[in-house]
């Protein structure tokens, strides 16, 4: 992270990026379009209020320093952080397209959709873990869907790590702003968060995606409550390998639920299985003995 010894006005900053429309506003700060003069590409900017405490602005460059050296296609790509006046701004490739939320408003995914958005979205998730990175807010809103071909794969995206931590860090109580709807139960305890509440948010996610219901889908304290005592129900259409992944996926034990890369094996697999052709059955040929004559 550097110091932006080029800021000259709000609209522009490190005398390098010039910010444009706002496309984005959340707890965690505001994004914009903007122009990278250096490069005249197009990207995100994201600003994150200034951090109230020493503490808490050394965990965030830290947290940066990481983030900025992971990459992978299911995320959303960190080019830049740079700290103004205004805040810590983060400069990120910019998506175009809708989100997964704005999809799923329209309509259901259908199972080749489904199997997209899974396997990119797992895969992703294991890749962060690895790093040592929990995301800890995974949900429709923040999955984020290029634009692409009609009947194109859907190369669904992870954002906002806003509210990420260090895995170093799990031990400590849910903090940050996330929905309280796609929590896991150890973060609705308030317990330990790590890899396996992104797994479970997830499979709220791909339940909610497929059109499955959630008894979540209330306000907060219902919701909380809900997310102890009641389990999602996948959708009765899907194949029942799917519903058997989902189901452990939003197991309530955090220890009975695969891993991102567990999971995404087993996605490969169920699409593996689907896509395989169909063996014709052969005719079974009855000989009988001609008596001597």
């Amino acid at each position: 992270m550097r110091d932006a010894d080029g800021v000259h006005d709000a609209g522009r900053f490190a005398d390098r990026y010039e910010i444009g429309e706002l496309i984005g506003e959340g707890g965690m700060g505001r994004v914009h379009r903007a122009l990278d003069r250096v490069t005249g590409r197009a990207v995100a900017v994201k600003t994150v209020p200034p951090a109230s405490e020493p503490a808490e602005a050394d965990r965030r460059r830290r947290e940066v320093l990481l983030l900025a050296a992971v990459s992978h296609p299911g995320l959303v790509a960190l080019l830049d952080a740079v700290e103004t006046p205004q805040g810590t701004r983060l400069v990120m490739e910019l998506v175009e397209g809708g989100t997964l939320r704005d999809r799923i408003e329209q309509r259901p995914l259908n199972l080749l959709e489904l199997e997209d958005v899974a396997l990119h979205l797992a895969d992703a998730l294991a890749h962060v873990h690895a790093a040592g990175i929990v995301h800890r807010d995974v949900k429709p809103a923040n999955v984020l869907l290029p634009v692409v071909a009609p009947r194109g794969p859907l190369a669904a995206k992870l954002a906002d790590f806003g509210v990420a931590k260090l895995l170093e860090a799990a031990s400590q109580t849910t903090g940050g702003i996330v929905t309280v709807r796609y929590l896991s139960p150890e973060q609705a305890r308030g317990g330990a968060v790590g890899p396996a509440s992104d797994v479970y948010s997830l499979g709220l996610t791909l339940v909610e995606a497929a059109g499955g219901r959630d008894s979540a889908d209330t306000g907060a304290v219902a919701a909380l409550r809900a997310r102890l005592l009641h389990d999602p129900v996948p959708p009765r259409g899907l194949p029942a390998g799917w519903r058997a992944l989902l189901a452990a996926m939003t197991a309530r034990h955090a220890d009975r639920r695969p891993s991102a890369q567990q999971v995404a094996r087993r996605v490969q697999r169920l699409i593996e299985v689907r896509s395989a052709p169909e063996v014709p059955t052969q005719p079974i040929l009855i000989v009988r003995a001609v008596p001597a004559g």
